[in-house]
């Protein structure tokens, strides 16, 4: 990702994720790559390409013997993805409690998901990534990315 030049904010988190222990892949109207409270989308051809670089990953790992380690950088896998396949926007908007919406149709707790008392939380769209965040955690983002803009 590169070398840190200045760290423009920094803060402590609340503990408190929605999906605390969540990976999940889908194939809805894109493939869906779920990672705790980040999904990642893309389309089918990336998709693959992805996942063998996964598999090339996992058994150079295995081959090499390795472990993650501090100031650590060896790649051990890599795609070329297809830049058609690439979204050019950004929202922002409040969704409802997925627990609630899926407690019907699944009879129990949605990927052991743990909301707040208030359902809604904050559902951020970047390019082709979806970040899913409490009001409150939105609230820090939000004042983390203004403090960090004005250093800019």
């Amino acid at each position: 990702m590169g070398i840190t030049k200045e760290k423009l904010a920094e803060d402590k988190l609340n503990p408190f994720v929605i999906f605390p222990n969540r990976v999940v892949l889908e194939c809805d109207e894109t493939n869906h790559i779920h990672y705790r409270n980040i999904r990642i989308e893309v389309g089918d051809e990336n998709f693959n390409r992805i996942a063998d670089a996964f598999e090339e990953a996992k058994k150079k790992k295995a081959e090499w013997k390795l472990s993650t380690q501090p100031g650590q950088h060896i790649e051990i896998g890599r795609a070329m993805l297809n830049p058609e396949d690439h979204n050019k926007s950004t929202i922002l908007e409040i969704s409802r409690d997925l627990n609630q919406y899926k407690l019907d149709i699944y009879g129990g707790n949605y990927d052991n998901a743990e909301f707040t008392e208030d359902e809604d939380y904050i559902h951020i769209h970047w390019r082709e990534m979806r970040i899913e965040m409490s009001k409150d955690d939105f609230k820090q983002f939000a004042y983390n990315v203004a403090k960090a803009r004005e250093k800019l």
